[in-house]
């Protein structure tokens, strides 16, 4: 079995997942307040955040995926993404399948609307995601054509948890950082692990 390798290519923290089935795809979860209509939803939407979760968990496991972490702080340019990127070429020549994640604190959905003095230029994926200019480089080192779901920002996860409490995916119930958000996250990494390269 050929093995996968993700990289989570953080600000903060990057890394990486080995081996997917591609052919997978679990859609987001949705609750109600009668019982009954809650599990017809959870069946219909693929089940609740936490089931799911346990789910992409177990697959994890069951596919022998891997993490692999590369963090340097808050600081840009000291090589972080460099770092992961090559490393994922090592696991290339390996045999391992690689593909990339980077995940940014930033609250701008994407980065298409940041100051490009402060941020740098931006990358235009093949799908049209306007994201970090490192992902180009990711692209180039790992042979890999990556989508707008491999750059995920706080404000990517912020907008996914509104929009699933304003259609009622919560019931009512508290939106909070933890458990949603960080499910959330949590959820965004695991998916991205399993989708096709």
């Amino acid at each position: 079995m050929i093995q996968r390798v993700i990289l989570l290519l953080l600000s903060i923290i990057s890394g990486f997942i080995v081996n997917a089935n591609p052919q997978d795809h679990l859609a987001p979860p949705t609750f109600s307040a009668d019982p009954v209509v809650e599990n017809a939803f959870r069946e219909l939407r693929g089940g609740s955040s936490a089931q799911i979760l346990d789910d992409l968990a177990q697959e994890l496991i069951d596919y022998n995926r891997k993490l692999v972490v590369v963090t340097g702080g808050v600081l840009s340019g000291i090589g972080k993404g460099v770092t992961a990127s090559s490393i994922g070429v090592l696991f290339r020549a390996m045999g391992y399948r690689v593909t990339a994640l980077k995940i940014d604190p930033y609250l701008n959905v994407d980065a298409g609307t940041m100051s490009p003095f402060e941020h740098g230029e931006v990358f235009v994926l093949d799908d049209g995601g306007e994201t970090d200019l490192d992902l180009g480089n990711y692209e180039r080192f790992l042979s890999v054509c990556l989508t707008k779901n491999s750059n995920l920002s706080t404000g990517k996860i912020y907008q996914q948890v509104i929009e699933k409490e304003r259609v009622g995916d919560y019931l009512g119930k508290t939106v909070q950082v933890v458990p949603h958000v960080s499910d959330a996250i949590q959820e965004w990494v695991l998916q991205v692990a399993k989708a096709p390269i």
